[in-house]
């Protein structure tokens, strides 16, 4: 199974590489693009994705646990895989939400997966992961973020 995420992440990150340079040969000298602008975090998005696949590709498969009847137990579903569903109902509330309450909430439920079970520490945790994020994209890269029904 690592091997299917570990490809499954190198063809969005190829996927994502290629878009990154199609912006930047396409557009970056018809629009007013900052120095950083979408197409090279594309490109490095890309590159950290390609990065991880590859490490996952690689790595020897884990050893599945058994059940009774010796049939391997696929349920609770693989980190990769609640991370990854994690990832997409963060992506499906964001514009609803928007962004400071769907990351705050994403970040908690991140912790609570990684296997940090206390509620506080998730809690502040993700105040803090989230304040740090909308500094880093609001105020440095100066990326309008989506305000949803908080208007915030």
């Amino acid at each position: 199974m690592g091997r299917i995420w570990g490809l499954m992440f190198i063809a969005f990150g190829a996927v994502w590489m290629w878009d990154g340079w199609r912006l930047e040969t396409a557009e970056r000298s018809s629009s007013m693009f900052d120095d950083l602008g979408p197409d090279r975090y594309l490109v490095v998005l890309g590159l950290i994705m390609v990065a991880v696949g590859v490490a996952l590709a690689v790595r020897p498969p884990p050893n599945l646990m058994k059940r009774d009847g010796g049939a391997a137990a696929f349920w609770p579903p693989r980190p990769p895989v609640t991370f990854t569903l994690a990832m997409v109902a963060y992506a499906l509330i964001m514009p609803r939400l928007g962004y400071v309450a769907a990351t705050f909430l994403f970040f908690i439920l991140i912790f609570y997966l990684a296997g940090k079970r206390s509620v506080l520490a998730n809690l502040g945790y993700g105040a803090v992961c989230t304040a740090v994020f909308y500094v880093i994209f609001k105020q440095f890269a100066d990326m309008p973020l989506p305000t949803g029904l908080l208007s915030f």
